[in-house]
């Protein structure tokens, strides 16, 4: 028995067996205890049967359990293998759409340069405003220059940005797994792109709290110390 307790993580097997006999003749002697010993086959024959019979109701109720946790265990793994597959199609077609994009007003420049060109008017024009008292001043000259220059190049990027963020918020999986697919996301972001989509998040709410909650920490540092 001691071998078989020091050794209890290779005989998982073995444990199980020994609790539910010693369980099935715990409760035969709790209950028949003042009566006397079988004699005859029969009575024996009626010993092992009232022994068979809780042991079997122990193994049925453990096969249930077992049963039930595998399938929790199974939907789990089938839930994350879903949001991966959804997941990484969403990065799949922002990707896409990136290194097609094209501007009206950049027409020689086509990819993910178009971020820089833009990103250079767009600080020109608001950089005057950064200060923290200018902040609704700075919003509102965002969304303008969004909204009447830029918003056919970028309003589908900035939708599909949007609504991966939220996939990945609404998930089931914990905050800290939520935060390395958010970086998953951002890892295939140009520091221009970066820098953009963080001025442009200003333009609608619903992107600012999800941008606040899950912002690009290392990439804006990078830019921080670069300028």
């Amino acid at each position: 028995m001691k071998a078989i307790w020091l050794n209890y993580k290779s005989n998982w097997i073995t444990i199980p067996v020994i609790t539910t006999v010693g369980l099935a003749l715990g409760f035969y002697i709790g209950k028949f205890y003042s009566f006397p010993l079988a004699n005859s086959p029969k009575e024996l024959g009626d010993f092992g049967g009232f022994i068979g019979g809780v042991i079997g109701t122990i193994v049925a109720i453990g096969a249930i359990l077992f049963s039930i946790q595998t399938n929790q265990k199974q939907n789990k793994q089938f839930e994350r293998q879903s949001f991966e597959n959804v997941f990484f199609q969403m990065m799949t077609l922002y990707a896409q759409r990136k290194n097609n994009l094209e501007s009206q007003h950049f027409s020689n420049l086509k990819g993910v340069i178009v971020f820089d060109a833009i990103l250079k008017d767009l600080q020109t024009k608001t950089n005057g405003y950064l200060k923290p008292e200018d902040e609704n001043i700075y919003k509102t000259l965002v969304w303008k220059i969004y909204k009447n220059d830029y918003k056919n190049e970028l309003g589908v990027l900035v939708i599909q940005f949007t609504l991966t963020l939220k996939y990945i918020d609404k998930s089931n999986n914990k905050p800290e797994t939520k935060r390395d697919f958010v970086d998953i996301f951002y890892s295939q972001f140009s520091l221009s792109e970066v820098e953009l989509l963080f001025r442009l998040t200003k333009i609608d709410t619903e992107l600012e709290k999800l941008f606040e909650k899950y912002p690009f920490i290392q990439k804006r540092t990078k830019i921080v110390e670069a300028t």
